[in-house]
C-alpha cells in the first residue's frame, strides 16, 4: 500500500479478478498488514450492505463502520499530537486527508447501492440452500493410539467439532502447506465454523484451484462459487459454476441447477 490505498486492487481481489500470482502476494500482504486487512474487511461490509433490501440496513452498516473509523482516527490524532508535529500534505493534516478519503468512499458506496438491482436479495438464500457439510473421509479409523494427526482432525470434523478440527489442520498445514487434501479439509472446516470463516475458507480452496492438478479442483471451485454467491460476486461465481458442470459428478449437477436459479 505504498502511498495511497489500493482500492482498485482490493476490489479486484474481492471480485476474484486478480491473476493467481498477484492474488497470493496480496493475501500475504493482508496477513502481514493489519491496516490493509481492515480496509479489505470494510470493502466486504460495504459490498454486503449493497445487497440489503432497504436503506435502513445500509445506513446501520455505514454508521457502524464510521464509528469504528472515527475511534481509530481520534486515536491516531491523539498519538501524533503527543509525539511529533502533524505531517501536512498540501496544507492539510494527514489525518484530515484520511477522513476526507473515507467519506468520499462511503458516499461512492451509497451511490452504488442506489443503483443495485433488486435481484441480488436472494443470494444468501441460494447459498443456504446449496451449501452443505462435506463428508470428509468416511472410512477414517476410530479413536485409537495409532490414529495420525490428520485422522484425528477428520474425527473432530465428523463429530462437528469444527473449531478443534481447524486447530488440528492448521498445525499440520504449517509444515505441509502443499498437501491439497489437507487444504481441502481445512477449507471445509473453516466453512463450517460458527460463524463461517469465509475469507480463510476461500483462501484454502483457491490454493487448490491454483494448483490445478489436485482431484479436489472441481469441488474447490464449487465451494468458492458458493462463497462468491453469498458475497454477491456473481460474475466469477457463474464462471466457476460453468467449470464445475463439466465434472459430471453430483457437484456438476448441482452447479447446473444453481446456474438455472441464477438465470431466473
Amino acid at each position: 500500500m505504498a502511498n495511497q490505498p489500493k482500492y482498485e486492487k482490493i476490489e479486484a481481489y474481492l471480485n476474484g479478478t486478480l491473476p493467481p500470482t498477484e492474488y497470493e502476494v496480496f493475501e500475504q500482504e493482508i496477513q502481514s498488514n493489519p491496516k490493509l486487512a481492515e480496509q479489505v474487511q470494510l470493502f466486504r461490509e460495504i459490498d454486503k450492505a449493497l445487497e440489503d433490501e432497504g436503506a435502513l440496513n445500509f445506513q446501520k452498516v455505514v454508521q457502524a463502520e464510521e464509528e469504528a473509523f472515527l475511534k481509530e482516527f481520534e486515536k491516531e490524532v491523539s498519538e501524533e499530537e503527543n509525539s511529533k508535529p502533524l505531517r501536512k500534505i498540501g496544507g492539510f493534516n494527514r489525518q484530515w486527508m484520511m477522513a476526507a478519503s473515507f467519506l468520499i468512499f462511503l458516499f461512492s458506496a451509497f451511490l452504488l447501492w442506489q443503483f443495485q438491482p433488486s435481484e441480488s436479495s436472494s443470494n444468501e438464500e441460494l447459498f443456504a440452500q446449496y451449501v452443505e457439510t462435506y463428508p470428509l473421509n468416511e472410512d477414517v479409523r476410530g479413536n485409537d493410539s495409532t490414529a495420525t494427526n490428520f485422522e484425528i482432525g477428520i474425527q473432530q470434523y465428523q463429530a462437528k467439532d469444527f473449531d478443534a478440527a481447524v486447530q488440528t489442520f492448521e498445525s499440520l498445514a504449517a509444515t505441509n502447506g502443499k498437501d491439497m487434501s489437507l487444504a481441502f479439509s481445512l477449507g471445509n472446516a473453516y466453512l463450517n465454523q460458527t460463524p463461517p470463516q469465509f475469507i480463510l475458507a476461500e483462501q484454502q480452496f483457491r490454493k487448490i484451484i491454483t494448483n490445478d492438478s489436485s482431484i479436489y479442483v472441481s469441488k474447490a471451485k464449487w465451494y468458492v462459487a458458493l462463497i462468491l454467491l453469498q458475497k454477491g460476486e456473481l460474475t466469477e461465481a457463474k464462471n466457476l459454476l460453468k467449470d464445475v458442470t463439466e465434472s459430471g459428478d453430483k457437484y456438476g449437477r448441482k452447479a447446473e441447477e444453481l446456474l438455472k436459479e441464477l438465470r431466473n
